[in-house]
């Protein structure tokens, strides 16, 4: 291999996204996992007429779209731990935005490879 060359990004979870920002020069591609980015919203929200459209939001992934609608409901209720509760995928959907849809959503081009070390996953 050329030493020159820029190697093929390589696709991970959230979950080890803090080991290999630790190491420089990787080409990484940080994706969150369906099942996590799911549960937190199933978790923490109650209320099953917003649980609903909010469901929808995210899975036609449409981010920007749910982190708005989740404001609004924070700011429409009066129960504390109902905003509470609410703040909590705010907050969680916010810090991991850029890892909520998988690379072939956001654009990203992957090349075929069949180098020892890389690993490609559909998504």
């Amino acid at each position: 291999m050329d030493p020159g060359r820029l190697r093929p990004p390589r696709i991970v979870g959230v979950s080890v996204k803090k080991e290999l920002a630790k190491k420089k020069g990787t080409n990484r591609i940080c994706v969150l996992d369906r099942f996590h980015r799911n549960k937190k919203l199933t978790v923490c929200i109650k209320d099953g007429k917003f649980l609903e459209p909010a469901g929808e939001l995210l899975f036609s992934n449409r981010i920007e779209d749910l982190l708005e609608c989740i404001e609004v409901q924070i700011n429409s209720t009066e129960d504390p731990a109902e905003q509470e509760g609410l703040r909590e995928p705010l907050r969680y959907y916010t810090e991991n935005k850029k890892t909520m849809t998988g690379p072939y959503d956001r654009g990203v081009v992957i090349p075929e490879t069949r180098e020892p070390g890389v690993i490609h996953t559909a998504l």
